[in-house]
């Protein structure tokens, strides 16, 4: 029987970047669609994405050379597989979260890295929700639209995030939200049902079993 998951992607989304914000956390290496213990928290590495900024000058001078990507957009280098991206800082004097400055134009590369999803619920029938445990990207709500269905972030989330983290043999243990049903998770908007990754609401992020403080508020 197959596993199935949900998942969540968690987003900074006041700033401009191309990668995510990994931590400097050593999570233990195991196998993906397996769920491990660390930090008495719930793990499993589900799709990849670039999460970490190249630093090393000779493999950037590599990677310059390549111009050939791969159906996912990706460079492939060595057995690994890089993303190029030109800089769009959010403001001076920006740095990546390994503290090298973000320089506005300069071509970066952002190595591809398995996902690190937190199990914030499960149920009965083995199915999981999943949140992201880092930052993937940052993007804008949208700059008109207050309705989360009509917004840019879900058509990020859908038409460009989720074709590129995951291959179609793991979009197949992906099941579809439903706001009204499923595992007791809702989106940032009930009316949303049907997507295979989505928002937290505000609810969720208030919801002690998830592993959130029920008294935060902003």
């Amino acid at each position: 029987m197959k596993k199935r998951v949900f998942l969540l992607s968690l987003l900074l989304l006041p700033l401009a970047s191309c990668g995510g914000n990994p931590s400097n956390t050593k999570y233990p290496i195991v196998e993906e669609g397996v769920v491990f213990d660390f930090n008495d928290m719930k793990y499993m590495y589900y799709g990849s994405y670039p999460q970490t900024v190249v630093s090393d000058t000779n493999l950037k001078n590599q990677l310059l050379a390549i111009e050939t990507t791969n159906d996912r957009g990706f460079i492939e280098y060595n057995g690994e597989e890089y993303l190029r991206c030109n800089a769009n800082p959010h403001s001076r004097g920006s740095k990546y979260s390994s503290g090298g400055d973000i320089v506005a134009g300069a071509t970066d590369f952002f190595k591809v890295e398995p996902l690190v999803w937190r199990v914030i619920n499960s149920d009965d029938k083995g199915n999981y929700t999943l949140l992201s445990e880092k930052v993937v990207f940052a993007h804008i709500f949208d700059r008109r639209e207050n309705a989360y269905q009509y917004s840019k972030i879900r058509d990020w989330l859908l038409f460009e995030f989720h074709p590129v983290a995951f291959k179609q043999s793991q979009n197949n243990n992906i099941l579809l939200h439903d706001a009204n049903e499923d595992l007791d998770v809702s989106s940032i908007s009930n009316d949303v049902n049907g997507d295979p990754v989505f928002l937290l609401s505000w609810r969720d992020y208030t919801n002690g079993a998830f592993g959130f403080s029920p008294n935060y508020t902003v």
